[in-house]
């Protein structure tokens, strides 16, 4: 987000989980997720969050099942560049750590 730092960002999802296990509560919701278009980013874009640090932001016992890719003229990044997570180094992540 432009003019935010990312520990604002992550913590803003956080805040953002919570209300909607609120939601989950009431009944008004049974699952959520998010539009991972930021996903398959390389980390030097300024619009890439990390997934790992995207999950780190869930309450235990969440109601988090949803990984949305869109594919689109707009956005087709998903299409070509690699879905590994990576490290800062750029070496991998174990995918079994991420979700």
């Amino acid at each position: 987000a432009p003019g935010v730092d990312m520990p604002e960002v992550y913590r803003r999802l956080g805040e953002a989980f919570l209300h909607l296990e609120e939601e989950v509560k009431k009944g008004r919701i049974a699952m959520y997720g998010v539009s991972a278009a930021f996903v398959p980013l390389r980390p030097t874009d300024p619009e890439h969050l990390d997934l790992a640090q995207v999950v780190k932001q869930l309450p235990a016992d969440h109601h988090f099942r949803v990984l949305q890719f869109p594919v689109n003229f707009a956005e087709a990044e998903s299409l070509w560049v690699g879905h590994t997570p990576r490290h800062p180094d750029g070496t991998a992540v174990d995918p079994s750590q991420v979700l």
